[in-house]
């Protein structure tokens, strides 16, 4: 499925973060909010160092997050205290212009829709019955402006399944994606989601090329 979004307005920029789909078992134990066995093992804050690194990149710009609902608060303090930030979540932001007078938008994770709810959504699609599925671990090409990369995501392997799960799950990316109305100004998009986008003007990069671009050895190459 490729959603119908134009080219990128000048001076725009739709950067995608491709190491994890940052799902919301995965914040959890980043952000140090899930119960683990080691104690001792503190949690890596990947992503609160990646929402930093990015800040650093826009100083006085004004900033719009889209997540999971259960971690806009934690997120959103993971920015400089004297940052302009506006946040919304996933489901609660189509439609919105809120989010229009930001200069720069993060997106992070990856929605999920649970199996039978899919289903159904791949049957109204197909007007068929479709083979119950659960979701596996399956290899996905993800196309930039820059290069192509072969990731790793939790995904469907039937034809209807995914053409329902990229219906959805891709749909609601791409769209919280256009919160930032880049068609209409300069902006600066960040997607922290290895979820393929099907759209153009992405520019794939790994968290490592933004978090510290001049030690990077990735095969991005650091993002300009």
């Amino acid at each position: 499925v490729y959603h119908a979004i134009p080219h990128v307005a000048h001076d725009s920029k739709i950067i995608q973060v491709i190491d994890s789909a940052r799902s919301r078992g995965y914040l959890r134990i980043d952000l140090g909010l899930a119960k683990t066995k080691d104690k001792a093992q503190p949690p890596a804050q990947r992503t609160q160092r990646l929402i930093r690194a990015i800040t650093a990149r826009h100083p006085g710009a004004r900033f719009g997050l889209i997540t999971y609902q259960a971690f806009t608060k934690t997120l959103k303090a993971a920015f400089p205290s004297d940052a302009d930030v506006e946040v919304m979540h996933f489901g609660g932001q189509r439609g919105s212009n809120e989010l229009e007078d930001r200069d720069v938008l993060i997106v992070i994770g990856t929605p999920r829709i649970p199996p039978q709810a899919l289903r159904r959504e791949a049957e109204r699609i197909f007007g068929r019955e479709v083979p119950a599925e659960e979701m596996k671990e399956v290899t996905v090409t993800l196309h930039g402006e820059n290069r192509s990369a072969w990731v790793r995501v939790m995904g469907y392997v039937g034809h209807e399944m995914r053409v329902a799960y990229d219906a959805k799950v891709g749909a609601e990316i791409v769209q919280a994606v256009g919160r930032s109305r880049f068609l209409h100004g300069a902006r600066a998009v960040y997607v922290l989601s290895n979820h393929p986008l099907s759209m153009p003007g992405v520019t794939l990069v790994e968290a490592r090329d933004i978090v510290d671009p001049v030690r990077s050895h990735s095969r991005f190459g650091s993002v300009a």
